[in-house]
């Protein structure tokens, strides 16, 4: 598999450096809410204290569910490519697909530390084994055919984990998005 070049792999890690600020500032909204709580209280041992905290200050009553990352796409900082991704904000790890224009397309998996091999993309439960070349220590590309069923079960499915050979999560994104995402960026690849 043909190494990306340092600009795209630079370009992705500052994206996926992005991804995880937006998710700690979501971290700092629940503390926010938190704080609010005890101001209108008469402090942490005030059962209203506990009861505005229980009932408003969960990432899910603040509509910051781990899964709700965005997919953004774009062009790829040398100009040669273009990408589609999004992070998982409980791990810290990002999945992407990227494409070189009139050249290759990958899944890229941003976070975990590893050697290349064999993992397992699972996209609504459904199994597709990759193989995965580790580049720059802390990102993994598989190349992805042409016509690969792999693009066509992210741009439908609900949800994708890739999985390293003893079954651990590396990443678990949702794929709401993921769908205009990936053909924005494929399309911009095209000649």
């Amino acid at each position: 598999m043909p190494r990306l070049t340092l600009p795209l792999a630079a370009l992705l890690l500052i994206t996926v450096a992005a991804v995880q600020a937006a998710a700690q500032s979501d971290g700092m909204e629940v503390q926010r809410c938190v704080w609010r709580c005890l101001y209108a209280s008469n402090g942490a041992s005030d059962p209203a204290y506990n009861a505005c905290v229980a009932s408003r200050c969960s990432e899910q009553a603040l509509g910051l569910t781990p899964d709700a990352a965005p997919w953004t796409a774009g062009v790829t900082a040398d100009g040669t490519g273009m990408f589609a991704g999004t992070g998982d904000p409980v791990q810290g790890t990002s999945l992407y697909v990227i494409c070189q224009r009139r050249g290759a397309t990958y899944l890229g998996l941003f976070g975990p530390e590893g050697p290349d091999g064999q993992m397992i993309l699972r996209v609504d439960g459904a199994p597709y084994p990759l193989a995965f070349r580790a580049d720059g220590g802390v990102s993994h590309y598989a190349l992805l055919p042409q016509g690969s069923p792999v693009l066509a079960a992210l741009q439908t499915g609900r949800e994708a984990e890739v999985l390293n050979d003893a079954g651990y999560s590396l990443v678990k994104v949702t794929l709401s998005g993921a769908g205009p995402a990936i053909t924005q960026a494929l399309n911009g690849c095209r000649p």
